[in-house]
Formats: structure tokens, C-alpha cells, sequence
């Protein structure tokens, strides 16, 4: 009898202990905010064109620039291309990446999606001057081209200026960015 009195109080405690735990809260989507002096939204081209003063602000990244584009293709959510771009200026990036902060400096910054043959293409390129600053380490170059499918950067006429850390170890003024 005590057994049963047992296996009957641990089970309904059981059943007790699965009502009240609750399933851990959804993750909330991320939010993007864009700001600018004016908009113009082609709901047949898929196309948003944001004018003057533009501010984008997101989870990953942060942006200002005179002008930015998005394309969006007909299904799905993804853009096929974003384009920033500064004529007085210059694009301002600012990004935090794995504990690391970057600050990107160019006139022209165009980030490329699409699907081919089941590959997934993203290109970002940086010209106008690009700079990109982490902490005491800059690159500059005439253009850089990242491929964040496969890692790889092409950097043109690379002029680039890192600091030796104080145990004597060598920085790098490689960039494991993630700009769009």
C-alpha cells in the first residue's frame, strides 16, 4: 500500500511539475529602424528609396548615409540588393561583431544576395575610399569586396596600419565583418 500511495504521489507530482512549467517566452523579431528626410515606396518595382539624412539603426548594425536603396525580390523576405550611398559625406558603418567593434567609413557600400544552382551568393562592396577601424588597427583601401558566403575579401591597393599588442603578439587588420 505504501507503494502505491508512493508511485501515486511522485506521479502527480510529476503532473504538476509539466502544468506549471512553462515553455520558454518566443524570440522577439528583430527590429530595423530607418529615418530620412523623405521616401518613396514602388510596391511594384519591390524598390524603397530612402532620401536625405538617412538613419538606419539594427540589432547588428548601424548606419547613416545621404541615400540608401533596398530591392526586394517578389517572393520572400530577403533583399537581392541594398545600396548606401554619400555624395557630401561619407557612408557611415558601425558594427559590433564576436565582442569585436568596427567602424567603416566609404562612400559607397552595395551588399548582393541571390540563390544560383542551390549557392548562396552575398557580395558587399565597399569603395569611395573605404576605411575600416578596429580600435587602434585601420585598413584603407580603393575597394574591398567581401564574399560572406565563403569569408574571402579582395582588397584593392590594401593600406593597412595594426598595432603589435603589449606581450609583443601581432594584431591583424583582417575584417570578419558582417556589414547588411
Amino acid at each position: 500500500m505504501k507503494k502505491i500511495l508512493f508511485l501515486l504521489l511522485a506521479g502527480t507530482a510529476g503532473l504538476i511539475w509539466a502544468q506549471t512549467n512553462t515553455p520558454p517566452p518566443a524570440k522577439a523579431p528583430a527590429v530595423t529602424t530607418i529615418n530620412s528626410d523623405s521616401a518613396d515606396f514602388d510596391m511594384n518595382a519591390h524598390r524603397m528609396e530612402y532620401l536625405g539624412h538617412v538613419v538606419l539603426i539594427d540589432p547588428q548594425i548601424s548606419l547613416l548615409c545621404d541615400r540608401l536603396v533596398v530591392e526586394l525580390p517578389k517572393e520572400g523576405q530577403r533583399p537581392n540588393r541594398i545600396s548606401a550611398e554619400s555624395v557630401v559625406t561619407n557612408v557611415v558603418i558601425d558594427l559590433t561583431q564576436n565582442g569585436k567593434t568596427y567602424h567603416v567609413t566609404c562612400t559607397n557600400a552595395v551588399y548582393t544576395y541571390s540563390v544560383e544552382n542551390s549557392k548562396t551568393n552575398e557580395l558587399v562592396t565597399l569603395t569611395g575610399d573605404p576605411v575600416v577601424q578596429n580600435g587602434e588597427n585601420i585598413m584603407r583601401s580603393d575597394k574591398i569586396v567581401w564574399d560572406r558566403g565563403t569569408g574571402h575579401f579582395q582588397v584593392y591597393n590594401h593600406r593597412g596600419e595594426f598595432m603589435t599588442n603589449p606581450d609583443g603578439k601581432s594584431g591583424t587588420n583582417g575584417l570578419p565583418l558582417k556589414l547588411f
